[in-house]
């Protein structure tokens, strides 16, 4: 960076004189002594003349207090610039007061204006000013406002949320939450079940590759490819987990693979415990649609099966191992259900193999707690 012609410092012999007096008084504070030497450093008639990076670099300050003492010197002169013309942020006055703070918590917690879905912060700072309660504010001023009364109108997210005081949603819940608190047992394994359809999706242009200076370019068009199903089931505790691709998810595929997790994943276990959502398709009755009734009551009999709770997905830990593969291994769309299987396979293999648990912290402690509104209230 070079210098701001528009800003240039100039000093005159008297100027000059007096900064060079002030730089040798040890009662000077460090901020004006700094600017003392700034402003010698940045004089035309001195001889180095050196670049903003150097004076920064020599004077250990940045470019930016650089650009500032200049500018004051330019716009107000030197005893403005070398003066203790600046004020504490503790003698400053308040932008905000209480009128404001309290016209901004009403218009974040009311609906936003027609035609809009939400609040912005600079739809909020636009609508603070219009009531002139205040000089105007800024943008910045707005937000430090709501966080600080941790209100975040400008944002939202997806939830499952339930009903408040419900038995039915508690009963599940510490249920579930009973099962996680659980000592790991090898002979009675935990294991979390869930499923999810993924959209199948092909390049239409080939992605530029990442090279020096620029970042890897994909292309926004894409053709649909079909779809496909993966099912999802995880053993926390043992930090392993088993992933498969089907075409779809009826009643007969979820069977199918309870069988394979039955005979093949855990064939010496006597029971396996089984959490999961309650889809019309996770019950016992799939597997006497799918196998005779001979085998179907044999892996039944195996199961004892605990649904999460209608809303409360997000209990089973199954949904969480699924929202690590979607960013670790499907973030780029696949294709085909080949290449779909094969992406999934690997990143399996090694999370396998590293043995990657999840360490369930919420208890049913913390639930009473925490979700108090959801508990009946016993007069």
């Amino acid at each position: 960076m070079g210098r701001n012609i528009q800003h240039a410092v100039s000093l005159t012999e008297g100027e000059r004189a007096k900064l060079e007096m002030m730089s040798k008084d040890n009662q000077l504070s460090a901020r004006i002594s700094k600017r003392v030497h700034i402003l010698l450093a940045l004089d035309d008639k001195d001889d180095l003349r050196m670049s903003y990076e150097k004076i920064a670099s020599v004077l250990n300050t940045s470019k930016t207090t650089i650009c500032a003492v200049a500018k004051d010197y330019s716009l107000h002169g030197l005893d403005y610039t070398v003066s203790y013309h600046y004020t504490p942020a503790s003698l400053r006055k308040p932008k905000v007061n209480g009128e404001l703070e309290a016209n901004v918590i009403q218009l974040a917690c009311g609906s936003a204006p027609g035609g809009r879905v939400r609040w912005t912060l600079e739809l909020l700072t636009e609508e603070a000013n219009k009531r002139g309660v205040a000089q105007p504010v800024s943008r910045e001023t707005v937000r430090l406002l709501l966080k600080n009364n941790e209100l975040r109108p400008h944002q939202s997210a997806y939830w499952c949320i339930p009903p408040k005081e419900n038995a039915e949603f508690v009963a599940c819940m510490e249920d579930i939450l009973h099962i996680y608190a659980l000592p790991y047992d090898p002979g009675t394994p935990v294991i979390c079940m869930d499923e999810k359809p993924y959209q199948l999706l092909g390049e239409v242009r080939d992605p530029l590759t990442a090279r020096p200076g620029d970042i890897e370019k994909l292309d926004s068009e894409y053709k649909r490819c079909g779809t496909c199903s993966i099912f999802v089931f995880t053993e926390a505790l043992a930090g392993s987990r088993h992933v498969s691709v089907r075409e779809q998810r009826t009643k007969k595929d979820w069977a199918e693979e309870i069988e394979f997790l039955l005979t093949e994943l855990y064939p010496g276990t006597g029971k396996v415990i089984l959490v999961m959502d309650n889809l019309n398709t996770h019950t016992k009755s799939s597997l006497y649609q799918t196998f005779p009734a001979a085998k179907a009551a044999a892996l039944a009999n195996r199961l004892e099966i605990h649904y999460t709770p209608k809303h409360g997905s997000w209990l089973d830990m199954a949904e969480i191992e699924i929202g690590i593969m979607s960013r670790q291994a499907l973030a780029r769309p696949q294709p085909d259900i080949e290449s779909f299987k094969g992406q999934i396979h690997i990143w399996k293999v090694k999370r396998n193999a590293e043995c990657k648990k999840i360490d369930w912290q919420f208890k049913t402690s913390d639930a009473r707690i925490k979700l108090a509104k959801l508990y009946p209230v016993i007069v």
